[in-house]
């Protein structure tokens, strides 16, 4: 049996710490915040999100009424996400269907003012692409083609009834570049159905096995400094006021590696390890929440699904349940990364929400209607502004020479102490990657390695496109 501290109790932290308990290990949890979760945090009524602005600490206390909530972190599990899924089956976590696309959905464009049904753009997108394929083909293709978008008799694309109404112009939807826009998202394999959510928020998960570890784990206990000893790990962090230092087997971190690299002491590691660490850098991310207190967009025929802009919120998501019910729902109404999301993260918490409105009023006006949509039942976070988390997922970028270099390092304990989480996984962004990770690292402890590199053949995932469907290796 080995002894075990684990950095952090979020997803990761925390199916290290079942599956090492399963094991027979005892097992230590600091965390530095007051609350488990990590990044995945539901907000219910009476939950409190705090942003650093300026230095001071900002609170939100979410408003909502009985029985609604926002998922501000992960919000789906993909169907092949097998450890997730597994993880949820073996808890007795309860999952629904997640509806990630409806052709009912809508793209709003800023330049034109406009608002397109998916379907609309869809489809005159597939006729068009179709017509000229047709043009270049004979036979079995040219059929092929015509079948593909629709095309009349004379392999012309003039408007289907897949879409009924008018096209739009080839030139103006060209111009409109949704397909830069995230528009073609669920077509990529990390969002194509089935998808799924846990039945009253994904926090539903982690607390299920937090329930599991529930004694072991101490809140409010960030760690101070890591040293690396003979076969042994010190650990040192402040818990009640108190400066605590104990010796460890191992030590496991699931915190965020900008943070580490910011404010842990690392000694007796070599400079190889420390230079990784320092290397990595997340990628902003926020979300704003509503409750509408009537389910409008079902007069639209939107029963879930996720609507587009090329605006700042980027992404707005219905509820994939609750349909037909009296008591409104609650919307993601706006969900961004990377250069939208910083812009996001440098207003204040009340025009972050205004501006969300703004853009989401480009898709639906009701949104703009403060009697419908009320603000004090908003709710929103910027990942890089919360206290210990630094952002939303490491951005790994599979072109550059130093992140194959890093990764690599960082995928082995570096003596007694290892790193987990997504953000040194296949999956950045995803909690199929904190599992896997916390996995791994079992295999670690039982199998006693000493460390060194991974083969200079590392993979490096493309975070920007594991995140967004949008491909970001260069940026």
């Amino acid at each position: 049996m080995s002894r075990v501290a684990i950095i952090g109790a979020g997803v990761a932290g925390l199916a290290a710490a079942y599956r090492l308990h399963q094991s027979g290990h005892d097992v230590t949890v600091l965390e530095a915040k007051s609350h488990a979760g990590g990044l995945s945090q539901t907000a219910r009524d009476g939950s409190v999100v705090t942003e650093l602005h300026d230095g001071e600490r900002v609170a939100q206390t979410v408003r909502l009424p009985e029985g609604h909530y926002v998922n501000l972190g992960p919000g789906r599990l993909p169907h092949h996400h097998r450890r997730m899924l597994g993880l949820c089956h073996e808890l007795g976590v309860e999952l629904e269907t997640y509806i990630m696309s409806s052709d009912a959905n809508l793209y709003a464009d800023t330049a034109t003012g406009g608002r397109y049904s998916r379907r609309r753009l869809a489809n005159d997108m597939r006729g068009y692409v179709a017509e000229k394929a047709y043009a270049g083909l004979s036979g079995d293709g040219a059929e092929m083609a015509r079948a593909f978008g629709d095309l009349d008799g004379e392999g012309i694309y003039r408007g289907t009834g897949r879409s009924p109404g008018t096209p739009l112009k080839r030139d103006e939807l060209a111009r409109m570049r949704a397909w830069q826009h995230l528009f073609l998202q669920p077509l990529s394999h990390y969002w194509q159905n089935t998808l799924f959510q846990p039945v009253g928020g994904m926090d539903r998960v982690w607390r299920a096995i937090l329930a599991q570890v529930e004694d072991s784990v101490q809140y409010n206990a960030p760690v101070q400094r890591i040293q690396q000893r003979r076969n042994r790990v010190q650990v040192t962090w402040t818990w009640g006021g108190y400066r605590t230092s104990e010796s460890f087997d191992w030590c496991l971190s699931s915190a965020p590696l900008p943070h580490v690299a910011e404010h842990v002491e690392l000694k007796g590691f070599d400079r190889e390890f420390t230079d990784a660490v320092e290397s990595v850098e997340f990628a902003p991310a926020c979300k704003v929440g509503w409750y509408s207190r009537t389910r409008w967009w079902e007069d639209e025929e939107i029963y879930g699904g996720i609507s587009y802009s090329d605006h700042d919120i980027q992404q707005f998501w219905y509820p994939s349940s609750g349909h037909f019910g009296a008591d409104g729902g609650t919307l993601t109404g706006a969900y961004n990364s990377y250069e939208a999301a910083e812009r996001f993260q440098a207003m204040s918490v009340p025009d972050r929400i205004a501006t969300a409105r703004q853009g989401g009023s480009l898709l639906h006006e009701q949104v703009a209607d403060p009697s419908i949509i009320p603000t004090e039942n908003a709710a929103t976070v910027a990942w890089a502004r919360v206290p210990y988390q630094r952002g939303g997922w490491a951005h790994w970028r599979p072109d550059d020479p130093k992140h194959r270099a890093a990764l690599a390092t960082l995928r082995q304990p570096a003596g007694r102490f290892g790193v987990i989480g997504d953000q040194v996984s296949d999956w950045p962004g995803w909690q199929e990657g904190a599992v896997w990770s916390a996995e791994r690292a079992l295999a670690w402890i039982h199998d006693e390695p000493t460390g060194g590199a991974e083969p200079a053949e590392t993979e490096v995932p493309d975070s920007r496109w594991l995140t967004t469907g949008v491909p970001g290796g260069t940026g």
